[in-house]
């Protein structure tokens, strides 16, 4: 996906999932390190989402503006962090020690991130695809649809 922003060259990314980025040597383990840091990728998401809203109002890696959020939607976001906090910490509290809480937690968090990671991976690092290339006004010369089915992997190859 030529949409995915790795790292700056002086900087190198954790991972390479780019035929183009430079070959570091620590890119021959990731596939063991990246496996665990992959269990912490929705806690990251978590905070990133509220980083974006409250502070930078842009996209990570674009220039792309966050519109500012009305009073229902700030209402709306707040009730649900709410019930997210009362369904997984304050109700369980009730009939549990906080270690265990924490620890069940952990591992929920954990492995709902790594089943995250592992379909962002699937839908995301994919080279049998077409990837068009806009124009000089930036325009890609393809209608929606089309260019949704010409960049999209087929993984029902024996379907239909």
């Amino acid at each position: 996906d030529p949409d995915i922003v790795t790292a700056a060259a002086e900087v190198p990314d954790i991972r390479r999932i780019k035929w183009n980025q430079r070959w570091l040597p620590q890119y021959f383990y990731q596939h063991i390190y990246l496996q665990i840091l992959y269990c912490f990728i929705g806690i990251f998401f978590r905070f990133e989402d509220f980083h974006i809203l409250l502070f930078s109002r842009t996209l990570r890696n674009t220039k792309i503006q966050i519109n500012p959020l009305t009073t229902s939607q700030w209402l709306i976001l707040f009730c649900s962090k709410c019930c997210h906090v009362t369904l997984r910490f304050i109700l369980p509290y009730q009939f549990m020690p906080l270690t265990t809480l924490l620890l069940y937690n952990l591992v929920a968090e954990m492995m709902g991130s790594w089943w995250i990671a592992a379909f962002l991976e699937l839908t995301h690092i994919v080279s049998e695809v077409e990837w068009p290339k806009p124009d000089n006004n930036n325009v890609v010369n393809m209608d929606w649809a089309e260019l949704q089915v010409a960049a999209t992997q087929d993984y029902a190859t024996d379907s239909w």
